[in-house]
């Protein structure tokens, strides 16, 4: 795991990592592809050989199996990285793809050897195309030291073959040349990855922003309630009334104005706040919403609610408020609210609902205020 990764908080750093898997994943697309056109290219040239001796045949299978591990690795590989959870499982199919080629690379080297034929050239080419595959640069050098050396222990520990000092330099180079290439594929890839992240960031940052903005756009800052811009947002939607009764009720601070002149607009402030925190209380146990409506002013949206239970929600309120002192340099103060409800009836839109809770709301006033009105159905 490299230091960008361990610098990631836990969630972050599986989005990284699952980053990293999908463009290890496009290399070794790549890759693989490459690798199985080429055996099955070398493949078609050994079956029109006439020749049929132990060296061809064993040249043969080995490109039979290379294709075949390749093939298996690619769809474990595909399968695996659909899934998110299995990363681990991913990298392992990976190695171990890996570890195959190696062994592979050594035999036919070896057997290249025997039959006085140079074919380190090949079998190393390969290695370098599949470290490619790799994830970090450090192990691609530890694998490559650990086959190399192997190969070199094959090679000197056998007189028969003969090994110069040209196919040494030849394979020190070739292995030099897997580690560079390793290495600028890494970088550039974890510098892609690097960006895309940060990008994905930004995204995130500029969505997360658009939504408080949308939030603050039809939000009411001092009641934390819906806003007019959110009711007229929604007004020509229809009326939920699939199933009855869903209902309205159009609250009113009595004598408002009175307050704000007395006790000055702080006081104001303060007593719109405290009917927001009751709202949301109430609202917290009904399926709707509300809204500030105007100055002093609030629309409560019920779905799926009986008159009764309107009629409760609004005493409720009542009570509250009864037991609720606002305190100014010594003296206190009872908020007194009226009440207009309606419930729906089929066909109804919001206007006509809103039309009929601001009728009873003024009912409510004009009969002496701290009502709740229609009072037959109370």
């Amino acid at each position: 795991m490299n230091y960008l990764v361990l610098s990631l908080q836990k969630e972050e750093r599986k989005k990284l990592q699952l980053h990293l898997l999908n463009e290890n994943y496009a290399t070794w697309r790549m890759c693989g592809f490459a690798i199985a056109v080429f055996q099955v290219l070398m493949l078609i040239g050994n079956l029109c050989s006439d020749s049929v001796s132990r060296k061809v045949i064993y040249y043969r299978w080995h490109y039979i199996l290379l294709i075949a591990a390749t093939l298996v690795a690619e769809l474990l590989l595909y399968v695996f990285k659909r899934q998110e959870q299995m990363v681990t499982q991913f990298y392992l199919v990976m190695w171990g793809y890996v570890l195959a080629l190696f062994i592979w690379a050594i035999g036919i080297t070896y057997v290249g050897f025997a039959s006085n034929e140079d074919l380190s050239t090949f079998a190393y080419v390969t290695i370098t195309t599949c470290a490619i595959v790799l994830i970090e640069p450090w192990r691609i050098i530890l694998v490559l030291s650990i086959s190399t050396a192997c190969l070199g222990v094959i090679l000197f520990s056998n007189p028969a073959l003969e090994a110069d000092f040209g196919t040494i330099i030849q394979m020190m180079s070739i292995f030099a040349l897997a580690v560079v290439v390793s290495i600028i594929a890494y970088n550039r890839r974890l510098n892609r990855v690097r960006l895309e992240y940060e990008h994905m960031d930004d995204l995130e940052e500029i969505r997360e922003l658009n939504v408080k903005l949308q939030n603050d756009a039809v939000m009411d800052a001092l009641t934390g309630l819906y806003n007019r811009r959110y009711l007229t947002a929604h007004i020509d939607e229809p009326l939920n009334t699939g199933v009855y009764p869903s209902g309205l009720m159009m609250i009113d601070i009595d004598s408002f104005k009175r307050i704000n002149d007395t006790c000055g607009h702080q006081m104001g402030d303060e007593c719109l706040t405290l009917m927001g925190n009751l709202i949301r209380d109430i609202m917290d146990d009904h399926s709707g919403y509300a809204v500030r409506y105007g100055g002093e002013e609030f629309l409560l949206f019920f779905n799926r609610i009986s008159e009764y239970k309107v009629i409760m929600t609004a005493q409720k309120l009542q009570s509250i408020l009864g037991k609720t002192p606002m305190k100014r340099e010594g003296h206190e103060f009872f908020l007194t609210v009226s009440i207009g409800y309606a419930l729906a009836r089929e066909g109804m839109s919001y206007t006509d609902l809103i039309g009929v809770a601001d009728e009873n709301l003024y009912q409510a006033k004009a009969h002496g205020r701290d009502m709740i009105w229609p009072r037959c159905s109370a």
